[in-house]
């Protein structure tokens, strides 16, 4: 999805759902749901020829053919709410990508995705978990701590790597408690998304 497709989507949801509670706010009795399904709908179609709606014009459609079987409210509610939660995502990934390519420039540790078959041996190597931005996020509706498990070659390698985390001008940020040391020059390593 494109930006102006999904800016236009959330304005359109946002929009319709001002409109709908200020009609129930302005109405002296009780809305029930057919009467909101009714104001949204007027408003559907006379959106419906709108220039700046020509991009989700086949969704507005959709919106009225399935109208006498959906609630309308719940519908803009959730659409407006995946399109969001898509761009926190996106934006999540974004900035997890850009903060390892910098690590990887700025401290020459290679940079690999971990599963149960990565060889751990490889020295100067970060191992990330590929989809744990996006499993924590289906979770709990948030990014929530990310790691990172580190084989170096040496002591020093390791300062290195802390010492490059602990100074992060980015989304992220080094966790107090987030950095255990074993005996055999790895570490566990978490972060916290911050924005």
């Amino acid at each position: 999805m494109n930006d102006s497709y999904k800016s236009c989507v959330v304005a359109f949801c946002h929009n319709n759902l001002i409109s709908l509670y200020l009609h129930v706010s302005e109405s002296a009795r009780h809305v029930t749901t057919d009467g909101r399904n009714a104001f949204v709908l007027k408003r559907l179609k006379a959106q419906l020829k709108r220039p700046e709606n020509k991009i989700i014009k086949k969704e507005i459609k959709s919106m009225i053919v399935g109208a006498g079987k959906h609630d309308l409210e719940k519908q803009l509610i959730n659409l407006a709410g995946i399109i969001e939660d898509n761009n926190y995502l996106a934006d999540a990934e974004s900035s997890w990508h850009e903060l390892l390519m910098d690590l990887h420039q700025q401290t020459g540790f290679e940079i690999e995705p971990y599963n149960d078959k990565t060889e751990q041996h490889k020295n100067n190597t970060v191992f990330v978990l590929k989809d744990e931005i996006f499993d924590s996020i289906q979770s709990s509706g948030k990014v929530g701590t990310l790691s990172m498990f580190v084989a170096s070659s040496s002591k020093e390698q390791q300062v290195t790597l802390i010492e490059y985390l602990s100074k992060l001008e980015s989304d992220f940020t080094l966790l107090a408690e987030g950095i255990e040391i074993s005996t055999d020059n790895k570490m566990l390593i978490r972060l916290k998304y911050t924005r």
